[in-house]
């Protein structure tokens, strides 16, 4: 039987140590896309996560997405990058990087350090999957224009729980300060709205109440706001792994089912017509 595989690195973005985590059903872990099997369709799903900032959190999310989206037609990476100085960096590491690690890093510079790590690190080959958690929802929407601009074939952003306005109106947001905090609705946030699938909680402590029912009004396909009718809590990673996972899997099935129906009759062809051109010269 296939299993998940991890691997965990500690690289540098921009100059700065960042632990990062690649998880797949392929076996060897390569992420390299000369490497790619030219048979399948390579789909690289990224996570953003939360305002714990810390890709371990998400691994038992991974695990349990990727048999659900792996198939014979489809080679799967997940991605999770954690934000900057919200892990604890090994002591050989910390006198090398370009910030302290004791240095606190500001929301617009979480969403740059975001655009450096997929600029040096997230391939551009294949269909792009950004999911998001929390607050991370605010970075992976300030994101997308860069991924759009930057020619990676981006499929859609997934925001789960999103934490993207009103924050210091919501339960939580008046006791706790996470890594920025967030007051009115930025129109920026939906200008490429295609691309967009809002996931909102019920009761969440982190959202403010009416956010939901808002963002419905703003878009012009409000089917694009779901709301959550397992009732997970906002803090997903802790107990709702199985449910979210199947959700997170729903979406992806759907959007590229149909798409791979198109595609792969196009590789077969293609790879016809490369073994016609290889058996005619043999001739030569």
């Amino acid at each position: 039987m296939t299993t998940v595989k991890r691997e965990v690195k500690w690289v540098k973005v921009d100059g700065c140590w960042t632990r990062m985590s690649i998880m797949s059903m392929n076996n060897p872990l390569d992420t390299s896309t000369s490497a790619s099997d030219k048979k399948k369709v390579r789909i690289n799903v990224l996570m953003i996560p939360g305002n714990c900032g810390n890709e371990s959190f998400y691994e038992k999310l991974g695990r349990e997405f990727l048999p659900l989206i792996s198939s014979k037609d489809r080679e799967v990476y997940f991605y999770t990058v954690s934000h900057l100085n919200h892990v604890e960096v090994p002591k050989h590491l910390r006198h090398t990087g370009k910030y302290p690690p004791h240095r606190c890093i500001s929301l617009e510079e979480q969403i740059m350090h975001k655009e450096d790590f997929c600029k040096e690190y997230l391939p551009k080959d294949g269909k792009l999957f950004v999911f998001s958690h929390s607050i991370g929802c605010y970075i992976a929407l300030r994101l997308l224009p860069f991924l759009l601009q930057n020619k990676w074939d981006v499929g859609m952003v997934y925001t789960m729980y999103p934490v993207i306005e009103r924050m210091e109106e919501t339960q939580n947001g008046k006791i706790l300060k996470p890594i920025g905090n967030i007051r009115d609705f930025d129109p920026r946030l939906i200008q490429h709205e295609p691309y967009i699938t809002f996931y909102y909680g019920y009761n969440d402590a982190w959202t403010h109440e009416n956010a939901g029912e808002d963002m419905k009004k703003r878009l012009s396909r409000p089917d694009r706001v779901i709301f959550d009718e397992h009732r997970c809590d906002h803090v997903i990673v802790f107990k709702d792994n199985e449910k979210i996972a199947k959700v997170m899997a729903e979406w992806v099935n759907s959007y590229m089912d149909p798409l791979i129906r198109i595609i792969l009759p196009r590789i077969s062809r293609k790879m016809r017509r490369r073994r016609s051109r290889r058996f005619a010269n043999f001739f030569l």
